[in-house]
């Protein structure tokens, strides 16, 4: 502060910028004997006022050129750091590589100088600006090297220029903390009530850096109270056709069922000759590409009459509920953004974006007996060690009736990397019967079965769901080489997750001896290889012949690897003699000592 009073009393009559840096940096000199110099030019040069910057006239405001020089022959530094960005970034921000802007503030032209980043104070990646960067020019640098994965938290991240024989090392270097947030679940509700114009994880794309969307009170929302809402003010924002988007962080919708995306908004036209739009897009990938869902403009987008004065919301009838469909999106991440297109009309109003889970969840626990370890209690990972469990579901393909959305889930990424208990064995089919007649299929769900006995959703962690109203089922459950089960009696479901433990010997179940006991954990019967609903030894169409037929038929000694009906055992290949065969779990089903029995699946 003391050297801008100084500086005052040293500027000339009828100053411009230049002169008042001028001024600074005698004052510095007078005061301190130049102490300051190098600080004081970088932050002048920062904002524009350089070594080359020039003030035109004094009488003019328009005249003038900007500088971002020193007054120095070499000097490299980082101007910003796109991506990772701060305060906080999500795992799409994640997914792209470390982007930073470089700017030459030397005045002599730059080229191959090493640039670097460390994150958490790991050892730097470094890597090469091999382009040539004029004096004061600027340029977008991306690292080859990705960021590694992260835990959900703060980080801290240095990124740096390293240009040999740098003569102003003061702005070589950023240093700064983000937060890694982990992903939103459904259900998700954003009310703006934080007052944020940008809430946690979300994003504001402004591409004009003009007009763009606030975050404003509202005497009259929705639900006839005082609220807060997002608004852009179209009345006065002369652009006609600029988008600015309001971005969602990612929502995962595994354990989802019959998704729907609410919102209000509240608009009233200016003219019928005016015409804004609001947009609505889902996107799956992190944004690489978008899917409309909801699309108005001019009166279709109107929520009250035409008014030629600057429109806030006076009533709640002047709100309109949105209520969209996303169950296509059901079991992945997603981003969505709304987008409004300015016509130069009237102020436009959001709040209260909802993302629903409906249907009913159920946390269920199951054994499958040929993976089963009776040491460890668990089952084996063979199938997801070896890298052969599909992503997309396999019981559609195989045949298996699928019900009121059920068929088609996926894997989302990372969740086969997973190791320990979590670690995934195998998907498997549940699904809800009637309770009155259990034949009937109300709703089914290809789900993911954990070395522990947990079925999951597609993220390998939530209970899964099913597009079913509230009331009482029977649960079954299938394997592709496994004989099915199901509950004896009708179990209460509803959108609060309820819990069934399949792996207990005392939960009842249909028929007789539909499960393996090991002990104290009930485990699915093993070996059927033919899906006939039975398991046979010897005999016509019986399970054994397709394990030897599989590993050459005249080779028993022969193994085959693959996701394949005859690997009973779930360690990823088919052997018909030897330790860990597939063939003895077939004669352990039937009996043992009695090859000629037949083991029938117990499902009505």
């Amino acid at each position: 502060m003391q050297l801008v009073v100084d500086g005052l009393k040293l500027t000339a009559c009828n100053p411009g910028f230049v002169d008042g840096r001028n001024a600074i940096l005698q004052a510095d000199q007078i005061r301190y004997g130049g102490a300051n110099q190098n600080l004081i030019w970088a932050a002048f040069a920062r904002r524009g006022l350089g070594y080359s910057a020039t003030q035109g006239s004094t009488s003019s405001r328009s005249d003038q050129v900007e500088a971002f020089n020193l007054p120095v022959n070499n000097s490299v530094s980082i101007a910003s750091v796109t991506n990772p960005a701060s305060p906080s970034v999500n795992e799409c921000s994640l997914g792209a590589n470390v982007t930073v802007v470089v700017r030459n503030t030397g005045i002599l032209a730059q080229s191959n100088f090493p640039v670097s980043y460390s994150l958490d104070g790991a050892p730097a990646v470094v890597e090469t600006f091999t382009g040539t960067l004029a004096s004061q020019a600027s340029a977008t640098f991306t690292f080859s090297t990705p960021l590694p994965a992260i835990s959900v938290g703060v980080h801290t991240m240095q990124v740096a220029t390293q240009l040999a024989g740098d003569q102003f090392t003061g702005d070589d270097q950023v240093s700064y903390n983000f937060t890694n947030t982990a992903a939103n679940n459904a259900p998700y509700l954003e009310n703006l009530e934080s007052a944020s114009t940008v809430p946690t994880g979300w994003a504001l794309q402004n591409p004009d850096n003009g007009t763009t969307w606030s975050n404003v009170s509202v005497t009259n929302g929705p639900l006839c109270a005082a609220t807060r809402a997002w608004t852009i003010n179209y009345y006065s924002y002369n652009a006609n056709g600029q988008e600015d988007r309001l971005v969602s962080p990612v929502v995962d919708l595994a354990g989802s069922a019959g998704t729907r995306l609410r919102f209000h908004h509240a608009y009233a036209q200016y003219s019928s000759s005016y015409v804004d739009a609001l947009r609505v897009d889902v996107s799956t990938n992190c944004g690489a590409t978008w899917t409309t869902v909801f699309q108005q403009s001019a009166a279709t987008l109107a929520t009250t009459a035409i008014t030629t004065s600057s429109y806030a919301p006076s009533a709640c009838a002047q709100w309109r509920l949105n209520d969209l469909d996303l169950s296509a999106y059901d079991g992945q991440r997603v981003q969505v953004r709304f987008v409004g297109v300015c016509g130069f009309g009237n102020n436009l109003y959001l709040d209260n974006i909802e993302l629903t889970r409906n249907g009913v969840s159920l946390a269920l626990r199951m054994m499958l007996d040929g993976p089963f370890d009776a040491g460890s209690g668990q089952m084996n990972d063979g199938l997801r060690a070896a890298g052969l469990i599909p992503t997309l579901e396999p019981y559609t393909a195989l045949g298996y009736a699928q019900a009121a959305g059920g068929g088609g889930e996926a894997v989302q990424n990372g969740v086969l990397a997973r190791t320990g208990n979590d670690a995934i064995v195998d998907w498997v089919q549940v699904e809800l019967r009637d309770a009155t007649t259990p034949t009937t299929v109300i709703a089914t769900r290809p789900a993911l079965l954990q070395r522990d006995g947990d079925v999951v959703a597609e993220n390998g962690t939530s209970p899964i769901a099913f597009l079913a109203p509230d009331g009482n089922y029977h649960v079954a459950v299938k394997h592709r080489n496994h004989l099915g089960t199901m509950t004896a009696a009708p179990i209460g479901l509803t959108n609060a997750t309820s819990a069934l433990d399949l792996r207990d010997p005392a939960t009842a179940t249909y028929g007789t001896n539909a499960r393996r006991i090991n002990g104290t954990v009930a485990t699915l019967w093993p070996g059927e290889v033919l899906p006939d609903g039975s398991v046979k030894y010897v005999g016509q169409d019986n399970d054994r012949d397709p394990l030897l037929t599989a590993v050459g038929g005249t080779t028993p000694n022969s193994t085959v690897a693959g996701y394949l009906p005859g690997d009973v055992n779930l360690d990823g290949s088919v052997k018909y003699v030897g330790q860990d065969n597939d063939r003895d779990p077939v004669l352990t089903t039937v009996g043992g000592t009695t090859p000629n029995n037949v083991r029938t699946q117990q499902l009505p």
